[in-house]
């Protein structure tokens, strides 16, 4: 049995994939299987998986036609055989002891899922920020956690889904856990761990977090969080999904403030990154799911407010850009991408 797993689906990111695999050929501990699955790309990608696989024999291949990162990310999970899983996206990277330091941790506290902290990056290489797991709880649960803290989310986020975080590759997670607890990823393209996140927040009793960031984020154009596609529309299972299974658990009573809140921030969320020209049915179909007062929420939130007057004199504001989220220049009316140092546009 190796002491971790790691799971990595590839699609399409040659540009991006000797990096990420280095990082995790190289880390200091040794002891690891690497679950690569390629799923359907049409690029290098492939070329670039089997090459590294001749060279280490940690490296578990797996070529497929395009299933999504859902089923893919559960494909990973039949496989693994380690003490410990890690999910690795194959455009970011990884520091070089994670592992290391990790499976000790594990082994210290006997934890169910390890938190940890990471380093996000413009798809420009520019270096945007150290993002604390500690900030997050702080500013939306009002919960304070130190470095080596061990904590427990199931009771501080009854009210809210929306601002934990519902990605898997910022925590590391106990093998024997998800598998008694039959946690698995959405068979989606989109949003696949949110239920995958949620669910292991809510069973787990033991989260350790370690105040270091382990994993670097790249956030880049034509990922599936940032580009427009009809495969948004998959909102809608997302939110189904997540409903059948509080039912299921007799936890929706429990936790239905905070699904509702979820709900909502998935339908506006994905409204942004739908193909504008079905926008519309969008919407509709979201009126026939939302009660009245839910809807005009909605609508509320996707809306995009104009500058006021001194705003479009001068102001400095996040705003998306091809779907990525960037520091925005306004001088005299005039937009500059900060992170370009560019005009991106002219506003009204």
């Amino acid at each position: 049995m190796p002491k971790v797993s790691v799971i990595i689906p590839v699609y399409n990111v040659e540009q991006y994939l000797e990096r990420c695999l280095d990082s995790v050929i190289n880390q200091t501990l040794q002891d690891i299987e690497i679950i690569c699955i390629n799923d359907g790309s049409t690029d290098g990608s492939l070329e670039i998986l089997q090459r590294y696989a001749k060279k280490d024999s940690r490296i578990i291949l797996v070529n497929q036609a395009n299933k999504g990162i859902g089923i893919t990310r559960n494909i990973g999970l039949g496989l693994a055989r380690g003490e410990y899983l890690a999910f690795v996206d194959s455009d970011d990277w990884i520091d070089l002891k994670t592992f290391e330091i990790i499976y000790k941790k594990f082994q210290e506290t006997q934890a169910d899922i390890i938190q940890f902290d990471f380093n996000s990056y413009y798809y420009n290489g520019q270096f945007q920020g150290h993002q604390k797991y500690s900030d997050r709880l702080k500013k939306y649960y009002k919960c304070k956690i130190n470095n080596n803290t061990i904590f427990k989310l199931s009771d501080v986020i009854t009210k809210d889904f929306k601002h934990i975080s519902l990605v898997v590759w910022d925590k590391m997670f106990s093998t024997k856990f998800i598998k008694d607890y039959n946690i698995n990823f959405s068979p989606t393209k989109i949003g696949e761990d949110n239920i995958f996140s949620i669910a292991s927040y809510i069973f787990a009793n033991k989260i350790l977090y370690v105040q270091y960031p382990f994993y670097n984020y790249c956030s880049r154009k034509g990922s599936a969080v940032n580009k427009l596609s009809n495969d948004n529309l998959q909102a809608f299972d997302l939110i189904t999904i997540l409903k059948q299974f509080l039912e299921e658990k007799g936890l929706f009573d429990k936790y239905k403030q905070a699904y509702s809140i979820y709900q909502l921030h998935t339908l506006a969320f994905n409204f942004v990154i739908m193909p504008y020209e079905n926008r519309n049915m969008y919407l509709e179909k979201s009126s026939k799911i939302l009660n009245k007062n839910d809807y005009k929420k909605l609508l509320k939130s996707i809306k995009n407010p104009n500058l006021s007057f001194w705003e479009k004199i001068f102001s400095i504001k996040n705003q998306k850009i091809e779907g990525i989220k960037q520091k925005v220049l306004c001088v005299l009316g005039i937009k500059f991408n900060l992170s370009k140092f560019k005009r991106v546009e002219n506003t009204k």
